[in-house]
């Protein structure tokens, strides 16, 4: 089965933890939810992908202009969380295990404006 091309603002459960075996996609702890920040024109080429954690609330992370506050609403998210990007990485395609949910057009908007102070451009 093909798996969709990511797109800036998708939230995406990928492998983060392990290798590349058949049996680490069972493991709960090596899945996470994240993510897509790099743009879809870049995407296209599917040589690797920069995503960001998404990571429950908190305070102390929450309140940071560089993080994004998604609500329980936002993109199918089960909890208030936060989309940390001074944690960003890039994954490899393979690490993609499935489209959990797309960001708003605002929020999506709102993660630009978050990459834009992270990075200060």
């Amino acid at each position: 089965m093909a798996v969709p091309l990511p797109r800036q603002g998708d939230l995406w459960e990928v492998q983060l933890v392990g290798k590349n075996r058949p049996g680490d996609r069972e493991k709960p702890h090596h899945i996470r939810l994240v993510a897509i920040v790099t743009t879809d024109l870049y995407n296209e080429y599917g040589l690797a992908y920069l995503v960001a954690p998404v990571l429950p609330w908190s305070d102390k992370r929450g309140n940071l202009p560089t993080n994004l506050v998604l609500d329980a609403s936002d993109a199918g998210t089960l909890e208030k969380s936060i989309v940390f990007t001074t944690q960003m990485r890039p994954i490899a395609p393979w690490r993609l295990v499935r489209l959990a949910g797309k960001l708003p057009p605002a929020k999506l908007d709102a993660l630009r404006e978050t990459l834009r102070v992270t990075f200060d451009i």
